[in-house]
């Protein structure tokens, strides 16, 4: 599936966010940056939480991951609603 994943990413051009946790044992720390710079997006952000683990709704930050996931939706939905 990462393979596959990977082979996709250069033809992805929608906005995208991708938020990532630096200690991350299941997905390397690197992946994220790899998918925030093999993606052709022009309107893409890449946000990492120092310390964070996998589930990021689920750690220490999660308000801050929640808040950013809204902040984002909201700045790129506003026009849909």
């Amino acid at each position: 599936a990462n393979l596959a994943i990977g082979k996709s990413l250069p033809y992805i051009s929608i906005p995208l966010l991708v938020l990532q946790g630096s200690a991350d044992t299941l997905v390397s720390p690197e992946g994220g940056t790899a998918v925030y710079n093999l993606a052709q997006s022009v309107d893409k952000e890449l946000e990492l939480y120092p310390d964070a683990l996998h589930d990021l709704l689920h750690e220490q930050e999660k308000e801050a991951v929640f808040t950013r996931i809204r902040g984002w939706l909201d700045s790129h939905c506003r026009s849909h609603w």
